[in-house]
C-alpha cells in the first residue's frame, strides 16, 4: 500500500512539473511571440515598439540590482586584459542599457501611449547604477594595465573612453544631473583633439589594436556630448571622415574590421559584426556616407532566402568557413553572424530600411524565448553568465529602440522568413506535448462504475 502511495505521489509531481514546464517554457513564450508579432507594428515600422518598452521595464528592475551587485563584488579588480568578455561586457551592456533608455524616453515624449510612466522615471535607479558602473575607476583595471594609471584617460583607449562619454551624456539627459559635466567636457575635448592630431584619423583601443568601428562610435559620442555641453564639433567630425577614406576603405567600399593606426592600412577585411555596429552610429555624423556604407553592406553581406535572413560575418566574395566563432562575432552558422544579424536590426532601423528590419526583428522575437517575468532566455544564454548576464537583453532593447535618423529614406516591406513560423509552431507543439503528458499523469484514475444489478421480471 505504501509503495502505491509513493508511486502515485511521484506521478503527480512529475505530471505537475510537465504542466508547469509546458506553460512557462513553451506556451507562454509562444503566445507572447504571437502577440507582439500581430499587435506591435513598431517592430517593422518607425514610431516605437511596445515589445521594446515592455522588455525595458522588466530589464530595468533587474539591471539596477545587477549593477549594484557588480560594484560591490569587486570582481572587476581580479580580472586581467586577457579576460575580454569579463572586462568589456559589463560596461558595454550598461551603455547599451543607457542608450536604450535615452531612445525610449524620446519615443515616449513623442507618444506616451507605450507606458503610463516615463522611462527616465521608472528606470531612475537602474540609470544611476548603470552609469556608476561604467564610470567607477575600479571597473577599469584592464585598461589601466594596457595604458597605465596616468594615461588611460588621456591616451587613445578609444573604446573605453567612448563608453565614458556615452554614459555621462545619457545620465545627464535622463536625470538632469550636472555633476559629471566637467569630466564629460574634458573627455570630449581631449579625445577629439587626439583623433584630429592622429596621422590617419584612427586611434587604438588597446596598444597596436585599432578597430575603426569604435572610432566611429567615439566620434558619434563626442557629437552627442555637444548637445549637453553646448559645444560644436561639427568641423572636427567633418575632418574625421579621413579615417574612413582612401586606402582605409577596402575593395568592398567598407571600413576594415581592424587597421593600423600608424600606417592607416587595413589589417583585416570588412566584417559583419563591425559593419552592423558602425552603420548604426555613422548616420549621426555622416548621413550621406553612411547611406553609401549601408548600401555596400547590403550588397556584400546580406543573405536571405525563404527560410532565414541576416548579415554574413564574412562577405560572400571571401572564402571562409560558414561556421565560426569568436568573442566579437559570436556563433556564425551557415555564414550568418549572430552579432552581425542581431545588431543589423538597429542598423536597418537607423537607416530607415524596415524591409530589412522586418525579417530580422521577426527572427529575433521568435528566437529570444521570452519567459514569465520578462527574461529573454536565448540572449541570456549567449551572454556571460558570471560577469554580464544582462548584456544580451540590453542589446536587444537598444536595437529595437532605434529610430530612423533625420532625412532617412524610409523603405517598408520585407518578408517574414519561414523560420519564424517554424519556431512559433515549435513553441505550441512542445507546449501541447508537455501538457498532454502532464495531464495523463495527474488526471484522477476513476474506478469503473458497475451498472446496478437488474431484478428479474416478475
Amino acid at each position: 500500500m505504501a509503495w502505491r502511495s509513493i508511486k502515485s505521489s511521484v506521478r503527480l509531481l512529475l505530471g505537475l512539473a510537465l504542466i508547469v514546464s509546458g506553460v512557462t517554457l513553451f506556451l507562454f513564450p509562444g503566445l507572447k511571440v504571437l502577440h507582439y508579432f500581430v499587435f506591435d507594428p513598431g517592430l517593422t515600422d518607425k514610431g516605437g515598439s511596445q515589445w521594446a518598452f515592455d522588455l525595458h521595464k522588466s530589464l530595468s528592475k533587474r539591471y539596477e540590482k545587477y549593477a549594484r551587485d557588480r560594484l560591490q563584488s569587486g570582481e572587476a579588480e581580479k580580472l586581467t586584459p586577457d579576460d575580454i568578455a569579463e572586462t568589456e561586457w559589463p560596461l558595454f551592456g550598461s551603455v547599451f542599457y543607457l542608450w536604450a533608455t535615452e531612445n525610449l524616453q524620446k519615443t515616449w515624449e513623442a507618444n506616451p501611449r507605450f507606458s503610463k510612466t516615463a522611462p527616465k522615471l521608472y528606470a531612475r535607479g537602474a540609470v544611476d547604477a548603470a552609469a556608476r558602473l561604467v564610470l567607477e575607476p575600479s571597473q577599469a583595471r584592464w585598461v589601466k594595465e594596457h595604458w597605465g594609471d596616468e594615461h588611460y584617460l588621456k591616451r587613445e583607449n578609444v573604446f573605453y573612453r567612448m563608453l565614458l562619454l556615452s554614459a555621462m551624456t545619457a545620465h545627464h539627459n535622463l536625470t538632469g544631473s550636472a555633476e559629471r559635466l566637467p569630466f564629460l567636457r574634458e573627455q570630449a575635448e581631449g579625445l577629439s583633439k587626439e583623433i584630429d592630431a592622429s596621422p590617419f584619423g584612427l586611434l587604438d583601443d588597446y596598444p597596436a589594436q585599432c578597430y575603426p568601428a569604435d572610432v566611429v562610435a567615439a566620434i558619434a559620442a563626442i557629437r552627442r556630448a555637444d548637445e549637453v555641453l553646448g559645444t560644436d564639433h561639427r568641423e572636427f567630425a567633418a575632418r574625421a571622415i579621413r579615417g574612413f577614406e582612401g586606402v582605409r576603405v577596402g575593395r568592398l567600399g567598407l571600413p576594415a574590421y581592424a587597421a593600423s593606426s600608424q600606417s592607416g592600412f587595413p589589417m583585416d577585411l570588412s566584417r559583419g559584426c563591425a559593419n552592423s555596429y558602425f552603420t548604426t552610429f555613422a548616420p549621426q555624423i555622416w548621413p550621406e556616407k553612411a547611406n553609401d556604407w549601408f548600401t555596400a553592406y547590403l550588397e556584400h553581406f546580406w543573405q536571405s532566402n525563404a527560410f532565414a535572413a541576416g548579415f554574413r560575418e564574412f562577405p560572400r566574395s571571401q572564402e571562409h568557413s560558414e561556421y565560426y566563432f569568436d568573442v566579437d562575432a559570436g556563433p556564425v552558422v551557415g555564414g550568418l553572424g549572430t552579432a552581425a544579424t542581431a545588431f543589423g536590426i538597429g542598423a536597418a532601423r537607423t537607416n530607415g530600411r524596415y524591409d530589412i528590419a522586418r525579417p530580422l526583428s521577426a527572427q529575433a522575437l521568435a528566437a529570444s524565448w521570452p519567459l514569465p517575468g520578462g527574461m529573454l532566455l536565448m540572449p541570456r544564454l549567449l551572454s556571460n553568465a558570471a560577469h554580464a548576464p544582462l548584456l544580451g537583453e540590453a542589446a536587444v532593447v537598444f536595437q529595437l529602440s532605434q529610430e530612423p535618423h533625420a532625412g532617412a529614406n524610409i523603405v517598408r516591406g520585407g518578408r517574414t522568413p519561414l523560420c519564424f513560423y517554424l519556431m512559433l509552431a515549435l513553441y505550441i507543439l512542445a507546449a501541447a506535448v508537455f501538457l498532454r503528458c502532464g495531464w495523463r499523469l495527474v488526471r484522477p484514475k476513476l474506478p469503473l462504475v458497475q451498472p446496478p444489478p437488474t431484478r428479474p421480471s416478475d
